[in-house]
Formats: C-alpha cells, structure tokens, sequence
C-alpha cells in the first residue's frame, strides 16, 4: 500500500485491505477482509509504503475481482461507509476521499508453454486521446506478449518497448517487451469510440525435470522420453503479474 502524508508532522495510519466480487455497485456490506494494519511513523511530504500479507485461505477466487485499501488517521479519519447505498454514491465516494483506493484485477491461471489471450476496451470520443500502458517487469524475459488493437487507433498512437509484427486490413499487431514496461500513447478516437484490445501471452516453461547420472528412473525410460515435460502442478508455481493500465 502507498501511503502520502500531506501534512507537516509524522504520522501512524491504519491500513484496512478488502476484496469485492464484480459488480456495478460494489456495497461495502459485501466486502471481505483481507487484514488491518498500523503503519508507523510516515514522514510529512514523504511516500511511504505499507505490506499485508494476504493469507493463501482468504484469497479470491480465479478471475475478477476489486480490491479496496481503506486508510484511517484521528486527524483525517475514514468516511462512513454505511453512507454508500448505491453505485454513483460509491464513485464518488472512491473519487473524492483520500482514504480510499480501488482498483480492478482479473487473475488468469496459466499453463507453461501454454497461449492466453484476455480482452479489454478503451473508449473516448472526437478530439480526446488516451493511453495504455503494461507494466510488464514481472514477467520472464522468454515470455511471449502480443497486442492486438484496431488499425486505425494504432496508426495514431506513439508506441514505446513496443515492435511492429504485422497488419491485416481491420487489426494491428505488435510484440511486447517482456521485463519493461510498454506504452501507446495519444491513441486518437472518434465519436463515441469503443475498441477492443486483445493481448496475447504465452509463458515459457519453468522449469524441467531433471536427473542425475546413474539414477534409476534413467534406465527405465526410453531415449525419446529423456527430456522433461512441466506437470499441471508446474502452473501453480508461476509467480507473474502483469499490470494494464488505462
């Protein structure tokens, strides 16, 4: 968690970390959480960061899901969530209070050497430009990311870790750096614009299986077998994390 203190004198903060299923109106009742914690100490006009860890028995489901970091000081205390009783009300709520963040993230179970792909759009209108940006550091460098995104929007943008692989008369597609963070800047839109883009993952494989000389399983397997293939139980030892931000 980032902490801020705007003030003039150090401070102790309380940091309450929550998850919510999906949902157009994410009602603080439904909240689950994660763990509270006291963060000591933070220095005026300084950015510090606070750790939680997340027990493996309260994590969420695969797939969607909103975390929500809810921080409390005497001086400024945290609003009253019984207050939220509908979905403008929580937009605002999460816009205008400093106490508050959320984010959304969608977690893809991935097999080694196995291709993903996951959608999202962006959207705008006549004369207004965005960016897209993934943060791709966490990835293995052998990691395979492909985007693909309308032609039009990319001829557009300026594109930065980003190469150039091919186009067709509608799409654009481009290779990712993995390890660095990527970027398409200034994508023009038009009236009421709504795009999808597609991003593509294929995870090398992390590790093989591996025997010393003389060991007695070398006997009884066949020359064609001797190279060693992920298990299923590979999968769930990745440790990737990738970051898209709009």
């Amino acid at each position: 968690m980032r902490l801020q203190n705007r003030g003039a004198v150090p401070g102790d903060v309380k940091v309450s970390v929550y998850w919510a299923e999906p949902s157009t109106f994410a009602n603080p009742s439904s909240w689950h959480l994660v763990r509270t914690k006291m963060v000591y100490n933070v220095q005026p006009g300084s950015v510090s960061f606070g750790e939680i860890i997340w027990p493996e028995d309260a994590l969420p489901p695969l797939g969607h899901f909103c975390p929500v970091c809810e921080r409390d000081h005497p001086i400024d205390p945290a609003p009253d969530k019984t207050l939220i009783t509908s979905g403008t009300l929580y937009s605002k709520f999460i816009s205008e209070s400093n106490n508050f963040a959320w984010k959304n993230i969608n977690v893809v179970d991935v097999l080694p050497e196995g291709l993903i792909d996951m959608e999202f759009f962006i959207g705008g209108n006549a004369n207004e430009y965005s960016e897209v940006r993934f943060e791709l550091e966490k990835l293995p460098k052998d990691t395979e990311v492909y985007v693909r995104i309308l032609r039009r929007l990319a001829e557009g943008a300026e594109l930065i870790e980003m190469q150039f692989e091919k186009v067709n008369t509608r799409y654009s597609y481009y290779k990712l750096t993995p390890g660095r963070v990527c970027y398409m800047r200034g994508i023009p839109f038009q009236n009421q614009d709504k795009s999808e883009i597609v991003l593509y993952l294929k995870i090398p494989s992390k590790s093989k299986e591996v025997h010393k000389k003389g060991c007695k399983w070398i006997n009884k397997m066949s020359k064609a077998n001797m190279v060693g293939f992920p298990t299923l139980s590979h999968a769930h030892m990745l440790d990737t994390i990738i970051v898209i931000s709009v």
